[in-house]
C-alpha cells in the first residue's frame, strides 16, 4: 500500500526518531515534510495508531484505510473520554 503523509515541523522531528521510517522516504521542505513510502496491509493498525498519537502534527492523506481507521479510533477515543 502507499503511504503518504503530510508532517508539521514537530510531526517530523517525533518522526525522525522511528526505525520503521527510512529517512529517504521523508521529503523536507521548509516548514514541512511529506512521507511517501510503501507499506505492508499488515502494518495498518500499528501505523494508525502511530499517526493518532501525533494529532495535527501528522495528517495521513492515503491510504484510505489508515484514513478511515484513525477516525474510528479517534471517536472510540471521544466515546471513552465522555463515558469516563
Amino acid at each position: 500500500m502507499h503511504l503518504y503523509v503530510r508532517l508539521t515541523r514537530e510531526g517530523l522531528r517525533q518522526c525522525r526518531s522511528q526505525p520503521w521510517l527510512e529517512p529517504e522516504r521523508v521529503m523536507c521542505y521548509e516548514d514541512h515534510a511529506y512521507i511517501d513510502t510503501v507499506i505492508d496491509k499488515s502494518e495498518v493498525e500499528f501505523i494508525s495508531n502511530y499517526f493518532l498519537q501525533l494529532g495535527t502534527a501528522a495528517k495521513v492523506i492515503e491510504p484510505r484505510e489508515i484514513v478511515d481507521r484513525i477516525y474510528t479510533l479517534s471517536q472510540e477515543l471521544v466515546r471513552h473520554h465522555s463515558d469516563s
